[in-house]
């Protein structure tokens, strides 16, 4: 398995404590309002946030963004 590829965080705030962190489909999308490359869409029919690997660069900006 390959973690880093994962959209599935895990934090641990403290040690013994492992929290997921789940995309929550934000009303503001503050992931896609990020990406300076167009790698991040909306689809219509479902709100989740779509990803265009060919045109993610794997900045790291919509992880910043995201609460």
């Amino acid at each position: 398995m390959w973690p880093e590829a994962s959209r599935v965080r895990v934090f641990m705030p403290f040690p013994g404590l492992e929290v997921p962190h789940l995309c929550a489909q934000c009303q503001d999308y503050p992931c896609i309002n990020a990406c300076k490359f167009d790698a991040l869409s909306k689809d219509e029919n479902t709100g989740a946030v779509i990803v265009d690997r060919e045109a993610c660069t794997s900045c790291g900006l919509c992880i910043k963004a995201c609460p």
